[in-house]
């Protein structure tokens, strides 16, 4: 019965350690994956900011030329 006993606690212990493994294993894979989706949402809002910093200096540095030249800022040429 010992015997019997101890062999049973030993699968139990090794069952209990390969489900731990499996759990573990588990995680990193959730962890990595947020990870990876976080860091590309990042990267998005990363490239977006850029994009709108973009046109703002753009838009800024035309109205800069625009008042350099002397033009008025509206669309409609002057007569005369």
């Amino acid at each position: 019965m010992k015997a019997l006993a101890a062999l049973a606690r030993s699968w139990i212990d090794s069952t209990r350690q390969q489900a731990l493994k499996a759990l573990a294993a588990l995680a990193r894979s959730w962890i990595d994956s947020t990870r990876q989706q976080a860091l590309k949402a990042l990267a998005a809002l990363a490239r977006s900011w850029i994009d709108s910093t973009r046109q703002q200096a753009l838009k800024a540095l035309a109205a800069l030329a625009v008042a350099e030249a002397g033009y008025p800022r509206s669309r409609h040429r002057p007569r005369g």
